[in-house]
């Protein structure tokens, strides 16, 4: 993880953040970490300084998280911000939603410090973050939508058995360079390779290439 992380929590529970703060510091060195307690104190932050990655709650007052995620997605001066949320929602409609609109991770809060940990180095490393909850949302959102998949192969390019392969290792989460170590090739070859497959099946980013890989198959998880 890089030196001089800049974090900021955005919750609506002063306690939250400060018990959250309080374990990112221990685990984290050379982090800087700060706090806003809805959207609009956030957006007024973002005047003075950029975050790395903004840990998102939904539920809030003033100006809540599905607001806020969307004022940051949409505005190309917030474009190197990364979104990871943190959430008591369960519902696949959120996740799916926001992970498809582009945040780079979605937690539930009563996950343990290891995996928000985990997130923000994936976040950090330009990876997304798809945790087991999130896998579970897109496999019951693919089998709702049974014509979904007949549109996918209709609509998308065949891919050539090299592009299956880096798919199944991005699903695997794989970040570029261990991709490159694997099939013994350059990142520069996997950058390409992962934005032909962007282009050939329609997604926008790495979320939606996941939802691709399981809903034609080509990914299964146990």
């Amino acid at each position: 993880m890089r030196n001089n992380l800049k974090l900021i929590i955005v919750d609506d529970h002063q306690l939250f953040r400060q018990g959250l703060i309080k374990l990112l510091k221990e685990r984290l060195e050379n982090v800087s970490i700060k706090e806003a307690s809805n959207g609009k104190e956030l957006l007024s932050m973002l005047e003075v300084q950029k975050p790395d990655i903004v840990l998102l709650d939904l539920e809030m007052p003033v100006m809540d998280g599905l607001e806020t995620s969307n004022v940051l997605l949409n505005n190309p001066k917030f474009s190197d911000i990364k979104i990871i949320v943190l959430s008591m929602h369960e519902h696949e409609k959120f996740v799916i939603e926001l992970i498809e609109s582009g945040v780079y991770g979605y937690i539930l809060k009563d996950a343990d410090i290891d995996e928000v940990l985990e997130a923000i180095h994936a976040v950090d490393n330009g990876q997304y973050y798809v945790s087991q909850h999130t896998f579970n949302a897109m496999r019951k959102d693919i089998s709702e939508q049974s014509k979904f998949q007949h549109s996918f192969a209709q609509e998308s390019e065949k891919l050539s058995s090299r592009e299956e392969e880096i798919l199944k290792l991005i699903c695997k989460e794989y970040t570029n360079k261990e991709m490159a170590e694997e099939l013994n090739l350059s990142v520069r070859t996997i950058d390409g390779h992962r934005n032909r497959l962007l282009k050939k099946t329609g997604m926008k980013n790495t979320a939606g290439l996941i939802k691709y890989a399981l809903q034609t198959g080509i990914y299964r998880m146990d």
